[in-house]
């Protein structure tokens, strides 16, 4: 009998232990967690130094996903326009809303690649685009995921800044992210173009700094709270034990 209360204990003192090393690791995991969103905010919040500008083939390559270092990278690269497109209800300077111009550019034989090329003054016709060869300079985003125009189902119009939309306009294979003109020249002849704002892109992480790290004390003290846990049964259990021996007594 007394063995099987023994084996009993022991199983249940297990059970617990497992529950609250289960716990505690994840509040430790937690709150660590929420330090690196406090360290990613801090960082965010750095301004950005523009590097030199690099040769677009050097940071990216056709059919494939933009490498982490990419985006914001100031990229060259030759090539022409093959299409014109829309991409309305742009972000533009002091958070307006602009209709950029944008581009189907191919390298040769190389692949293909949205340029942002300038703010457009209207969403009908437009100049037709230079024939001759060009060359770009300017900044590469990362692709847009969510849609900034409704009205898809018109041509020529691009409902994000997304390569996958374009895959039916080129027979390159394409570039992934898209790139905010920062100067064109034309046969060596630079271009007089209304430029859209290049701004750097930023990742966002939600909330503050000091919230971040409250959230670490809180996940924590959670932690140490089932630390302190089973001492402070174990103390009341005693103290009970005690209190009911004075009463018998």
């Amino acid at each position: 009998m007394v063995s099987r209360v023994n084996r009993s204990k022991f199983r249940k003192s297990v059970s617990t232990l497992s529950v609250a090393t289960l716990l505690i690791s994840i509040f430790i995991g937690l709150g660590i967690w929420q330090l690196q969103r406090a360290a990613d905010l801090q960082e965010l919040q750095k301004p950005v130094i523009d590097k030199p500008a690099i040769s677009l083939l050097a940071i990216a390559k056709p059919g494939v996903a933009l490498p982490d270092s990419a985006p914001n990278r100031i990229v060259k690269f030759s090539g022409s326009y093959v299409a014109s497109l829309i991409a309305p209800n742009q972000l533009g300077r002091e958070n307006t809303r602009e209709s950029w111009e944008v581009g189907i550019f191919e390298l040769p034989n190389t692949g293909a690649i949205l340029v942002a090329r300038e703010i457009s003054a209207t969403s009908g016709p437009r100049n037709p685009l230079p024939s001759e060869p060009v060359a770009i300079v300017g900044r590469l985003m990362p692709h847009q995921n969510e849609d900034r125009a409704r009205f898809i189902n018109k041509i020529n119009i691009l409902a994000r800044l997304d390569s996958a939309l374009i895959a039916d306009k080129t027979k390159l294979p394409i570039f992934d992210g898209f790139v905010i003109v920062q100067r064109e020249a034309i046969s060596g002849i630079e271009s007089s173009l209304n430029l859209i704002s290049s701004e750097p892109a930023r990742s966002t992480v939600p909330g503050y700094y000091w919230q971040h790290i409250s959230y670490v004390v809180i996940w924590w003290l959670m932690a140490g709270v089932v630390v302190f846990l089973p001492f402070y049964q174990k103390f009341k259990q005693n103290e009970d034990s005690e209190t009911d021996l004075r009463s018998r007594n």
